[in-house]
């Protein structure tokens, strides 16, 4: 008896099992002549292969499946690495050649999601979807030293990219990508490349208003779009992702912001992002370029012994550099006869000064104390010479500023930039105009790297073009990075990595290291 039940419910499950297999055989395998509206669901970041290549697959499925007569792209998507997004609308475009496809952009249509998205005939974005933030993050590579173990052929063997030309690659990118919104979106696009290339969110409905967009609206307004555009009045409405019987993103891409360093973990650099990444500000790191990991905090500086011909480098505030950064000054005031010294923390300021030339603070995180100030005002009165370095990258000026403003001398927060004039990249800006002096004797045209402007009651000696903005106020004119005040005895400048390898060695930033150098060890 016992037996026979066994058999009886084995019978049912057997069943059961039969039932559920033709169900889902119904549910993917289209009777004849049943017409389809397919549905592809692209949800979160795309940074991996395998996000990727399913998304690849669905489109594969979609264009291979004779009852799907049109598709729709569901977008919930900031983007991702830029091979991975190029190759999905490369294939979408073949898609669309064989079959009508529109989007619909539900939640992100940023970066790489708007990338895929003009892939289609007609776009819908809900009125309070994140549409555009057209541009690209862009990872260097780490520096390679040299070593006895390991021997490559060339000097970028193990990179692929020289440091000082990868800034053109980004842009070539960045207008690959606007060309092909130009391309796509035709005549009913409203806005210019240079404001495509702000990187700028737009809700749905501005999104619509400018031409990113057709229309707002849902992805139920997209099928019905979809299978007017297919010409079919009868469907069916099938999920591919669904079809397919996989969920081709992880809970990593779907359910968090990503951070920078989750870019460099997911694609190690040098790498390319369509990426929307909206990330905390933080105290900034000084990395070291051959490992990528933060060496700011446990540098070892000399101590002061002996004084006479030394720069004195400040190093007590937490400063945001590396000494090594300083070797292509340090090789300038060395063929002066002087050399560089640090201050660190702890140590007397006061004590420190006596007897030095001059005295040169870099990008301090921590704020100078009132018998700091003191001590580097005295020095100054007893014709020392002081160089004021920040650099936006690296710091916020609050903290120079406490030092600085004492000597009619304000940083900017925020940066330049100019997306007219630049090199390679928004944030690479020019400077053509100076005034005559010993910092910027011989100079024709400095490029300065995320440089801050300086406030200094009409003390600036280089200037940018008007076509420059300030990145804190938005707003368009000339600026001054560069300012010389208290008798030409205080030289204030907002960029530092014009001093740094290779990026000295453009235009005339090395005659500014030797004239940098020149005011430090000068009368």
């Amino acid at each position: 008896m016992a037996k026979r039940k066994i058999s009886a419910i084995a019978i049912v499950l057997i069943l059961v099992v039969i039932v559920s297999v033709m169900i889902l055989i119904a549910s993917s395998v289209p009777l004849p002549g049943v017409k389809r509206v397919g549905v592809i669901e692209i949800y979160g970041y795309i940074e991996s292969e395998e996000v990727r290549d399913n998304v690849v697959r669905m489109i594969d499925y979609a264009i291979k499946d004779g009852s799907i007569k049109a598709v729709v792209l569901k977008i919930d998507s900031p983007g991702g690495w830029v091979d991975a997004i190029e190759e999905i609308y490369l294939n979408l475009l073949k898609l669309r050649e064989k079959k009508p496809v529109v989007a619909a952009v539900v939640g992100y249509g940023a970066s790489g999601g708007y990338h895929i998205a003009i892939a289609s005939n007609f776009i819908y974005a809900t009125p309070t979807a994140m549409v555009g933030n057209i541009g690209v993050i862009g990872r260097l590579p780490y520096r390679v030293w040299p070593s006895e173990l390991y021997v490559e052929t060339g000097p970028q063997k193990l990179t692929g990219f020289s440091e000082k030309e990868f800034y053109f690659k980004i842009q070539e990118i960045l207008e690959r990508f606007i060309n092909a919104v130009r391309e796509q979106r035709e005549n009913k696009l409203l806005i210019d490349n240079v404001e495509m290339s702000k990187g700028l969110i737009y809700f749905g409905a501005d999104a619509a208003k400018n031409g990113l967009v057709d229309n707002t609206g849902s992805s139920f307004d997209a099928i019905e779009k979809a299978a007017e555009l297919a010409g079919i009045k009868e469907y069916e409405v099938v999920v591919v992702n669904s079809m397919l019987r996989e969920d081709y993103s992880s809970a990593e891409f779907r359910s968090s912001l990503l951070t920078l360093a989750d870019l460099d973990r997911l694609v190690p650099p040098p790498a390319f992002h369509y990426v929307y990444l909206p990330t905390a500000a933080e105290k900034p790191k000084i990395y070291d370029a051959s490992t990528g990991e933060n060496m700011g905090e446990n540098v070892m500086v000399p101590e002061v012994k002996e004084r006479g011909n030394i720069v004195l480098v400040d190093y007590s505030h937490n400063n945001m550099f590396h000494p090594l950064e300083l070797n292509i000054l340090l090789s300038e005031l060395v063929k002066r006869g002087y050399t560089l010294r640090y201050a660190g923390k702890g140590e007397n300021l006061a004590e420190k000064l006596e007897g030095v030339k001059a005295f040169l603070v870099i990008a301090p995180w921590d704020a100078f104390s009132g018998d700091e100030i003191e001590a580097v005002k005295k020095f100054v009165e007893d014709n020392g010479k002081l160089m004021l370095i920040t650099d936006p990258s690296r710091e916020y000026a609050r903290a120079i500023n406490s030092l600085s403003a004492d000597f009619g001398v304000v940083f900017a927060n925020g940066y330049l930039y100019s997306l007219e004039e630049s090199y390679g990249n928004y944030r690479n800006i020019y400077v053509k105009d100076f005034r005559e002096f010993t910092a910027t004797k011989n100079i024709q045209k400095l490029v300065l790297f995320t440089a801050a402007h300086i406030y200094s009651n009409g003390n600036g000696i280089a200037f940018t073009s008007d076509k420059a903005f300030s990145s804190e106020g938005e707003k368009q004119m000339k600026f001054s990075p560069m300012a010389l005040t208290h008798e030409n005895r205080v030289l204030a400048i907002g960029d530092l990595t014009f001093m740094t390898e290779p990026y000295c060695y453009i235009e005339s930033n090395f005659q500014l290291v030797a004239n940098v150098a020149d005011f430090l060890t000068g009368d």
